[in-house]
């Protein structure tokens, strides 16, 4: 995750301690995690339909922003497309 070094007073009962302490703070945005969730339900199979009703947009959106090319999903999907044709009758046929 991507964290900033900064410096900032620390409260304690709802009130800011007098020193400053040297802490990590997080730069991730809701929409990043928003990004992720979309990515991984893609990679896991979820219909893209179903990833935009749960997102409240658009099929074009959807395909537009979340559905960028990835390596995980392009080897899940080449295995997905080799199971089908190791058990394809016809491709059997032609094989033997």
């Amino acid at each position: 995750m991507k964290t900033v070094e900064t410096e900032r007073k620390q409260r304690s009962g709802g009130k800011l301690k007098p020193d400053v302490k040297t802490v990590y703070v997080s730069k991730a945005t809701p929409h990043m995690f928003r990004h992720t969730l979309a990515r991984d339900l893609l990679e896991r199979g979820t219909p893209m339909e179903e990833i935009a009703e749960l997102l409240g947009n658009s099929m074009r959106v959807v395909e537009k922003y979340y559905s960028k090319w990835d390596v995980r999903r392009q080897a899940r999907l080449e295995t997905r497309l080799q199971d089908f044709w190791d058990n394809d009758p016809l491709t059997q046929t032609l094989a033997s």
